[in-house]
């Protein structure tokens, strides 16, 4: 079974929700933490409908709509979300307005839209999709839990089309947290020289990307999805057994990987494990980084698999996001990222030209 991405739409920190634009135009962000760059929201929301819609399920909205209509589908044969957080904001709100009214008088809107599954649920009641529609929450991994999900469907033959994303949003309060608890950097740098800072902690972010996966290959398909691995606390030896186990059931060497695109996000330890496994592993490929245009968080492989998408279609790799000069021709492509909290969840995700 064949699975193909023939539409994939991304909000970020950047100018990404163009879908004909691969990073031609960069925001020289220069802070701790990243933000969205917000686009027209109005072009594909009713203005009525926009007003009571929260900041995370705008983005989800307008990435899932894009992604669709690139794609040329009106309703998807399932929905899959993957989110660390959720609609964090709009839990605070509602837990706030517990503590202050003292548990009275309390409007039922702050909780409805504070599930982890709101973004996926409204997806569904503006697209009219009655079919399958779960959200997985599992920290780093979430998304690529939602695509495993999406890749089994397929499997199965149940399905024609899945729209798959990945959403997470900033909030002030983790903001704070991971500043006070050392994972955000203390200090401010532009994201053209976050990679040279070779400090502690990294610049947190948001972002949120949907793709339409297909088992029909037509003209505006990006690239075909091969497969996706997790590994729960896994040690260097370990990861190598894994790495070497995933590509040989995919028929693949590791002379085959001419791009590696891996989540280094400015910390100085994180990064160097990952520029030792790919030392180790993969010499001679393509590196390619995400995480300093799109900042740290729990579902920032979802823009990674943009990234991925982007690049094979387009055949060129942006300077703000290559770390070497070592190929020219993108056909193979792994994303291997793990969790930068716990570092305990890793995932590799294969895609091919």
């Amino acid at each position: 079974m064949s699975i193909y991405i023939n539409g994939i739409s991304s909000i970020s920190p950047q100018k990404t929700f163009d879908t004909n634009d691969f990073l031609s135009d960069i925001i020289e962000h220069k802070t701790s933490f990243l933000v969205v760059e917000k686009p027209n929201y109005k072009s594909f929301i009713n203005p009525k409908l926009l007003r009571r819609m929260s900041k995370i399920i705008r983005m989800g909205v307008a990435t899932a709509n894009m992604a669709l209509k690139e794609a040329n589908v009106e309703n998807p044969d399932a929905i899959i979300t993957g989110t660390g957080l959720g609609c964090v904001i709009d839990t605070e709100k509602f837990l706030n307005a517990l503590l202050e009214n003292k548990e009275t008088l309390l409007t039922p809107t702050s909780f409805i839209l504070s599930t982890h599954n709101t973004v996926g649920a409204q997806i569904a009641v503006m697209l009219g999709c009655n079919n399958y529609n779960y959200t997985y929450v599992h920290s780093a991994i979430s998304f690529e839990n939602s695509l495993i999900d999406a890749i089994m469907h397929f499997e199965d033959q149940t399905v024609s089309n899945i729209l798959v994303g990945g959403i997470d949003e900033l909030n002030d309060s983790d903001k704070e947290f991971k500043l006070n608890s050392g994972i955000r950097k203390t200090e401010e740098y532009p994201i053209t020289e976050l990679f040279d800072t070779k400090t502690k902690g990294c610049v947190l972010g948001e972002s949120a990307t949907f793709a339409n996966l297909s088992d029909t290959k037509t003209e505006s398909t990006y690239a075909q999805l091969i497969d996706v691995h997790t590994v729960f606390e896994a040690n260097t030896t370990e990861i190598d057994q894994e790495l070497n186990a995933f590509l040989s059931k995919n028929n693949l060497k590791k002379e085959d990987i001419d791009t590696l695109i891996l989540g280094v996000n400015g910390d100085k330890d994180y990064d160097k494990s990952y520029f030792d496994f790919s030392k180790r592993n993969f010499p001679n490929s393509q590196l390619v980084a995400y995480k300093n245009i799109c900042g740290e968080h729990d579902s920032a492989s979802a823009f990674a698999f943009w990234v991925a998408s982007k690049l094979i279609k387009h055949q060129e790799v942006p300077s703000i996001i290559k770390l070497n000069n070592n190929q020219t021709y993108y056909k193979t492509v792994l994303i291997y990222h793990y969790n930068f909290m716990h570092r305990n969840n890793h995932a590799f995700t294969l895609l091919r030209k």
